[in-house]
C-alpha cells in the first residue's frame, strides 16, 4: 500500500485566497489518528481524520533541501502518550481547520514508552510564500538559515544554556580576553594530551560529574546494586544481566486492543530458531478475567498457557503430569487404567442399553451397538417411512406384517418393503390393507 500526504479542499482554497492577497498560511498544530482499526487512505475532502486519538503543536516546520515546494514539518509523540496505533495524520491551521493529510505504515504507540518522531512531508504551490517565520505562526520557531539572529532576546538565551561571562569574551593574553593555550594565567591547567592522567583524585572526578559506580563495570558483567536506569530506549545485554535485590524487576506498559476489548503487558519474548519463540504477557479481558499467559511457536503451531485470576488454568491442548494425560473432550489416559479411562469402564462395566418405548420406538444395546426400531406403517403405494432415529453404520432388515384390512382377516395382495436404507424404508400397502407393523435391526 502507498502511503502520502495531500492538501485538503480546505487546503487548497486557503492557500489559493493567500496567494492572491499576497499573505501567508500560518500552521500551528498536528493530529494523529488511528484509522479506527484500518488503513487509511487521505482524501481532499476530509474536514477531519477518520478517528483522531490525540493532537499537539507542530515541532518544526522547514523547506525540503530537495524540493522548494515541499515542507517538512516534525511532529513529536511525548513518551507520556499512547495506547493506540498510528495510521494517519493531520497538518492544522491556525484556526483549527484541517490543512492537509497524510497516511501512514502503522506505528503501535505505548504508553509510558519511547516519544515517536514523524516527518510530515508536504508538495504546497510553488508560488505559496514559504517562509519559517510566516508559516510557523507569531515566531515561534526560528529560521535555519537565520543562524541564530533572530532571536529576541540574546542575554536571556544564553542564560538557558548555562553560559556564563566569558562566552561573550574573545581569546588572548590581556584583560577582557579569554586565556588559552600556554598563556601564563593558566595556572593548574590540565593539559589535552595527558587524558586526564593528571587529576588528583579520580573517584571525586567521577562524583563531580555525576557518575555512580556502575560507570567502572566491565561491560562483560554488569551488577546493579542499587538505584534505576532509566532509558527511553532499549537496552541491548551481550551475555549476562544480573539483579541483586529484594524487590521485583519490574515491565510496564500496556497495549491496548480496542477490538477485542483488551489491555496487554507484553513481558518476555524468547526468540529460538527460524519461527520458533516463546513469550509470556499479562492480558486483562475488560470486565471479565485477567490472566498471565504463554505461548509457544514453532512449525506453525502455537501452544497456550492460561493461568486466570479466578484460579482457572487453561490450555489449548493436552496436560500431561508424567506419563498421565488429560484429552480435551475428558477422557484421562493412564498407567492405572492400563490405556484411556474411556475404554477401561466400557470394558469393566459395559455400556448402558438406552431405549424410547414412547413413539418414535427404538432400542439401542449399550455394548454391541445394536438397534432395534419399530412402528405402524398407513396404507399406501410408495410411501416413505423415515426410522424414529437413523442407523448409524448400517440397517440390516425390515420386517412388515398387516394389522388391518378392510375385508377382515383377508388379504388381497402382498405387502411388501423396498428402498431400504439408514434412514427409512417406501412400504407398498394396496386398496384393501389399512395398515401393517414393522420392525426393523441395524447397527
Amino acid at each position: 500500500m502507498n502511503y502520502y500526504s495531500i492538501i485538503t479542499d480546505y487546503g487548497k482554497a486557503l492557500e489559493t485566497a493567500a496567494i492572491s492577497q499576497g499573505r501567508a498560511v500560518i500552521l500551528t498544530d498536528y493530529v494523529i489518528g488511528d484509522g479506527n482499526g484500518q488503513a487509511v487512505t487521505p482524501d481532499p475532502a476530509r474536514t477531519t481524520l477518520v478517528r483522531e486519538v490525540y493532537r499537539g503543536k507542530i515541532s518544526s516546520l522547514d523547506v525540503s533541501p530537495e524540493q522548494a515546494n515541499q515542507l517538512i514539518a516534525r511532529l513529536v509523540l511525548p513518551p507520556k502518550v499512547g495506547g493506540f496505533v498510528v495510521r494517519e495524520a493531520g497538518l492544522l491551521t491556525e484556526d483549527g481547520h484541517l490543512y492537509a493529510v497524510a497516511s501512514c505504515a502503522a506505528i503501535e504507540k505505548p504508553e509510558q514508552g519511547v516519544s515517536v518522531n514523524l516527518n510530515f512531508r508536504l508538495a504546497v504551490s510553488e508560488k505559496a510564500e514559504i517562509t519559517l517565520s510566516v508559516i510557523s505562526g507569531e515566531g515561534v520557531f526560528l529560521r535555519q538559515d537565520a543562524n541564530l539572529s533572530d532571536l529576541r532576546d540574546k542575554v536571556k538565551a544564553r542564560s538557558y544554556l548555562g553560559l556564563k561571562g566569558a562566552a561573550v569574551l574573545d581569546v588572548g593574553e590581556k584583560k577582557g580576553t579569554v586565556a588559552a593555550g600556554d598563556d601564563r594565567r593558566l595556572i593548574n591547567a590540565i593539559q589535552k594530551g595527558n587524558n586526564l592522567s593528571e587529576l588528583t583524585n579520580t573517584d571525586k572526578a567521577r562524583r563531580n560529574l555525576g557518575l555512580g559506580s556502575l560507570a567502572v563495570q566491565d561491560a562483560d558483567n554488569v551488577h546493579i546494586t542499587g538505584g534505576e536506569i532509566t532509558t527511553t530506549k532499549g537496552v541491548t545485554v551481550g551475555e549476562t544481566l544480573i539483579t541483586e535485590g529484594t524487590d521485583f524487576i519490574r515491565k510496564k506498559g500496556i497495549s491496548v486492543d480496542k477490538n477485542r476489548n483488551l489491555n496487554i503487558t507484553r513481558g518476555l519474548y524468547l526468540q529460538g530458531k527460524g519461527d520458533q519463540y516463546a513469550e509470556m504477557s499479562f492480558t486483562e479481558k475488560v470486565g471479565q478475567y485477567a490472566d498471565i499467559g504463554f505461548r509457544v511457536h514453532s512449525g506453525g503451531q502455537d501452544g497456550l498457557f492460561s493461568l486466570r485470576n479466578n484460579g482457572e488454568l487453561r490450555l489449548n491442548g493436552e496436560l500431561w503430569l508424567g506419563d498421565t494425560c488429560l484429552s480435551k473432550d475428558g477422557n484421562i489416559h493412564g498407567a492405572c487404567w492400563q490405556g484411556w479411562l474411556n475404554d477401561y469402564l466400557n470394558n469393566t462395566f459395559g455400556k448402558k442399553n438406552i431405549a424410547h418405548f414412547v413413539p418414535p420406538q427404538w432400542w439401542r444395546c449399550g455394548s454391541t451397538g445394536l438397534i432395534i426400531q419399530w412402528g405402524t406403517a398407513g396404507r399406501g403405494n410408495n410411501l416413505r417411512v423415515n426410522f424414529p432415529v437413523a442407523f448409524p453404520s448400517a440397517c440390516f432388515t425390515v420386517m412388515m406384517t398387516q394389522t388391518n384390512s378392510d375385508s377382515g382377516t383377508g388379504s388381497t395382495s402382498n405387502i411388501s418393503v423396498t428402498g431400504r436404507d439408514n434412514y427409512g424404508f417406501t412400504s407398498h400397502i394396496y386398496a384393501l390393507e389399512r395398515s401393517a407393523d414393522w420392525v426393523a435391526f441395524g447397527h
